[in-house]
C-alpha cells in the first residue's frame, strides 16, 4: 500500500510522506536523502571533540522564477533554475504543522534523533525553550 503524498508549501513540484520521504511529481521519482557529508550512514559525528547532531537534507530544484539574459544589448527572459538543500524535518514541520509561527522558531525532534523524520516527531519550538526539548 503506498503512502500518502503531502504537497510542500513553497515547492509545489514537491511532496513528502508522513515518514519523511520526498517525492519529484513532475520527474515521478523519490529524492535521495543525505547527510551535509554526503553520506547517510551514521547520526552523530565526532567534530573538534564534541559530539554534533546529523540532519537529512534533500536538494530540492526551484523553477518558479525568471532570470534575465543580457547579451548584446538585448534581455533573453528564461525560466530560471536554482538549487536549495534543506533540511527534511524543517519540510516536514511546514507540511504538518503550518508555516513558522516567528523568526526565532524552528523545527526540532521530539525525541532527540535527528534521522527520526515521522511527523509525529517533528514540531516548532521557540529557541529559547530549546534546552528544556527531551
Amino acid at each position: 500500500m503506498e503512502q500518502q503524498k503531502f504537497t510542500i508549501p513553497g515547492f509545489r513540484c514537491y511532496e513528502i510522506t508522513q515518514d519523511g520521504r520526498v517525492f519529484r511529481k513532475n520527474s515521478d521519482r523519490w529524492i535521495k536523502t543525505t547527510l551535509p557529508d554526503g553520506e547517510l550512514k551514521q547520526q552523530i559525528q565526532v567534530s573538534r571533540g564534541k559530539k554534533r547532531k546529523q540532519y537529512a537534507f534533500v536538494t530540492l530544484v526551484m523553477k518558479d522564477f525568471l532570470t534575465v539574459n543580457r547579451t548584446e544589448g538585448e534581455d533573453e527572459i528564461t525560466d530560471g533554475e536554482c538549487f536549495t538543500n534543506i533540511a527534511v524535518h524543517r519540510l516536514m514541520a511546514m507540511t504538518f504543522h503550518g508555516t513558522q509561527p516567528r523568526k526565532r522558531t524552528r523545527a526540532v525532534h521530539i525525541d532527540g534523533n535527528t534521522l527520526n523524520n515521522v511527523r509525529e516527531n517533528i514540531r516548532w519550538l521557540d529557541n529559547k525553550l530549546e534546552p528544556t526539548n527531551p
